[in-house]
């Protein structure tokens, strides 16, 4: 999602103060002004996110599920074809994201007329952003809870701040334990593994924004040396597809799979071994299938994402403007206003082929014939 005028209002804060101050005065009269009305026992939660933090809410919204067995989740249709490998009897709104408006901001009043025809007694929202606060802040339901930028503070009936801490799945998991005390016994963040050691490794050169892209020419001599021992293919999205990349990899005999959907891609993931990868969806798709991971980092933290378990595995080029410990981007938006992209740059391939052929020895992947 684009990044909007109030991401730039931290440069500012007597605006900032200003401006958070009359949306929340708002908010408030408006919540004066609904009237109460019995709620039903729906609940509903909102996941209006990209491939990845799909995935990341999967211990949360099956957490809820044991608690709240009505569910509706209103979600993007990549997310609801995601809950549905992993989550049973649960009640669906799809947004379309090309009826969202103002570049992905404000959601299309017809979902907060579904919403309102829901009449939900709680609502979780695990968006957190101007996007889900346009959709609710005008429910009547007794009980909203999430967390948001300042602006938003008066939508929630139970508010917080968006923890910075890692790891995004405990992110997630603080909005649904505001409600409901649930113990670590209960919380499984490890995907089960299911894998086959003689199957393919696939390769996903590509990310949700260039930053954090290693350089397709170091993936293409990475998958001319692990070709040497085992089957691998790359793998891409038709919109990633050009006809110089495919020649390309024609030319250096380097088997691939274009996925054309994502019920494509999940098909390709649950016939692979592991997964070679950047910070990006397909790859954590592919930890919730039970599959080993081995992701490359640049500007992001390998602390608040890097699948759990002992099946997956992670480099990073650390330099002076990596993230700190306890920052989930570098300072330059994760890399989206940075000119040079070092950390991905200084990272050498035979630094990455080590630590991943050390990587497949351990899993014991078998080796091609």
């Amino acid at each position: 999602m684009k990044k909007g005028f109030l991401f730039y209002l931290d440069s500012y804060p007597l605006i900032k103060g200003f401006i958070s101050f009359a949306f929340n005065k708002t908010f408030h009269i408006i919540k004066l002004f609904n009237s109460e009305c019995k709620n039903s026992s729906t609940t509903v939660l909102i996941s209006l996110s990209r491939i990845g933090d799909t995935i990341f809410t999967l211990p949360s919204i099956k957490a809820l599920k044991k608690n709240s067995p009505k569910l509706t989740i209103i979600c993007f249709n990549h997310s609801k074809i995601i809950y549905e490998l992993f989550i049973d009897d649960v009640n669906y709104i799809v947004v379309d994201a090309k009826e969202i408006k103002f570049g992905g901001r404000i959601i299309n009043k017809k979902y907060r007329f579904l919403l309102k025809q829901l009449n939900p007694e709680k609502i979780f929202d695990l968006t957190g952003s101007i996007l889900s606060a346009s959709l609710i802040f005008n429910s009547k339901a007794k009980i909203i809870i999430g967390f948001n930028e300042c602006y938003f503070k008066e939508i929630y009936s139970t508010y917080i701040v968006k923890r910075e801490k890692p790891h995004l799945i405990d992110m997630y998991l603080e909005v649904i334990r505001l409600q409901y005390n649930i113990s670590d016994v209960e919380i499984n963040r490890e995907f089960p593994a299911s894998f086959n050691r003689g199957d393919k490794i696939l390769i996903h050169p590509f990310a949700g924004w260039a930053a954090k892209e290693w350089n397709i020419n170091k993936y293409i001599e990475l998958s001319e040396l692990l070709l040497s021992d085992y089957n691998v293919s790359w793998i891409f999205a038709q919109s990633n597809s050009n006809e110089k990349l495919t020649e390309l990899l024609k030319l250096k005999k380097i088997n691939y799979i274009i996925t054309g959907s994502l019920i494509d891609l999940v098909e390709e993931l649950k016939s692979c071994s592991c997964i070679v990868s950047n910070d990006s969806g397909p790859l954590y798709l592919a930890s919730a299938l039970g599959k080993p991971t081995f992701t490359i980092y640049g500007p992001t933290n390998p602390a608040y994402s890097k699948p759990y378990g002992q099946n997956h595995r992670a480099i990073c080029k650390q330099i002076s403007c990596s993230p700190k410990t306890d920052e989930q981007y570098c300072h330059k938006d994760a890399g989206r206003l940075c000119k040079y992209y070092e950390c991905m740059d200084l990272l050498s391939v035979n630094e990455v082929y080590s630590e991943v052929k050390r990587f497949l020895e351990k899993l014991n992947i078998l080796k091609s014939s």
